[in-house]
């Protein structure tokens, strides 16, 4: 086994010659790999394993102009999931205290389940007959315990590792409530959406309070991403915690509507028979102080003068979530914070400074995405911000162009691309 070309390969994210060099193809282990049995081979079954573990993320083949087909390497990601699994259990069995064996092998299982529920590659998991997102669940929490069990302490970095990634993937279970998948998950593992969002959050406050504590700017500048997104999915999980049932369809004197419709109308006359009071409303500070914790780590300060043509073409790499994913959190944040309390007091003059708060978040996540797309800069769909705008606009019956505080507000920007058109 030539393990110095391996490494060569490694370099290089060579991945198919690391294998042909190993002698394994994406459905067979070579003869070789599968003898090793010391733990001098260790070092090479990682990186074949690793060879194997990137080979299982799904990819779509792209057409001439660069654009995503509808053909993906499921096949392929399928057998190489596999193998890699069969390698990490092998390491294991060789030295059950190897960490990087363990974060690896659960993280194989914890990606299948990221994108199942975020739905980014969900096609192509239709086509991996070996990946059962329920089974991937378990072997991903099977796999964290047994790391955090290993008898000497984790390093902060590790550890952080893993209680992010572990509390992402049951706070995705929370997160989506009706995902059929979901359900199952919860069935499997004989847990609650409350007892799934209290282990989620104690595991996301753990990776934060671990990274708030390193002193070593090394370790800082390894762990800072995964600092960001725990904090990110901390604060979506308070907010999505404060609920009340305000956009739930009902019928009111045979007319289908939502109280949250009956509250643009007429907020004095809206009928709160049916309605359900959001609790937890605690959780609404947590959740701003997370995501005002990455505006601060991103330099960026509320109601000053932002050069957003400049934000939109820095790369986003600088910032582990993109900047306009923080602002639309704060400006649904805000909302339902001035929808929570101007509901059942039948106004919307209480937390109505919530309700402009919230507007201009909204306001800067279309303004980044508008400018993203004016330099022809890589850009989702974004149309879900302005509909979310236009409805605490009207909740709150706030005229963007007429009203003053909002003129106070665009001052602060020499151009403004957002347009609004309320129905």
């Amino acid at each position: 086994m030539d393990a110095a070309a391996i490494k060569k390969y490694k370099s290089k994210d060579n991945w198919y010659d690391m294998l042909k060099t190993a002698g394994c193809t994406a459905k067979q282990l070579s003869p070789e790999i599968q003898e090793m049995s010391k733990k001098k081979d260790i070092e090479v079954l990682l990186d074949v394993a690793m060879a194997y573990s990137q080979l299982s993320n799904i990819r779509w083949e792209r057409d001439s102009r660069g654009r995503k087909t509808k053909n993906s390497n499921a096949l392929e990601a399928n057998d190489c999931f596999l193998r890699a699994v069969e390698i990490y259990a092998k390491i294991l069995e060789l030295d059950k205290r190897n960490v990087m064996a363990y974060q690896s092998k659960a993280y194989d299982f914890y990606k299948y389940v990221i994108d199942h529920f975020t739905g980014k590659n969900k096609p192509a998991l239709k086509n991996m007959k070996d990946v059962n997102i329920v089974e991937c669940f378990d072997k991903m929490n099977a796999t964290y315990d047994m790391l955090f069990a290993i008898d000497r302490p984790l390093a902060p970095v590790s550890e952080i590792k893993a209680k992010y990634r572990r509390g992402k993937a049951w706070g995705e279970v929370v997160l989506n409530p009706t995902n059929p998948i979901g359900q199952k998950i919860r069935d499997h593992i004989q847990k609650s959406r409350t007892s799934m969002m209290i282990h989620a959050v104690k595991d996301l406050q753990r990776a934060i309070a671990i990274y708030e504590s390193l002193e070593k700017k090394v370790d800082k500048d390894a762990a800072y991403n995964l600092y960001i997104k725990s904090l990110y999915t901390l604060g979506v999980l308070y907010t999505n915690n404060v609920y009340d049932n305000s956009l739930k369809k009902i019928q009111i004197n045979n007319k289908n509507t939502s109280i949250f419709l009956e509250f643009i109308n007429n907020p004095e006359t809206v009928d709160l028979t049916q309605y359900r009071p959001a609790q937890h409303l605690e959780n609404l500070t947590k959740a701003h102080d997370c995501f005002q914790t990455i505006l601060n780590s991103y330099n960026i300060e509320r109601y000053t003068k932002i050069d957003m043509k400049q934000l939109a073409w820095e790369k986003e790499v600088r910032y582990p979530i993109s900047p306009h994913y923080i602002f639309y959190r704060f400006g649904t944040l805000y909302a339902k914070w001035f929808l929570v309390h101007a509901i059942p007091q039948k106004t919307r003059y209480t937390q109505l400074d919530k309700a402009y708060i919230g507007v201009y978040f909204f306001f800067l996540a279309n303004e980044y995405c508008l400018w993203r797309k004016k330099m022809r800069l890589p850009l989702a769909k974004y149309d879900y911000i302005l509909k979310e705008m236009n409805k605490l606009l009207k909740a709150a019956a706030i005229d963007f162009y007429r009203d003053e505080h909002i003129k106070n507000m665009l001052s602060n920007f020499d151009t403004v691309l957002t347009k609004i058109e309320l129905p």
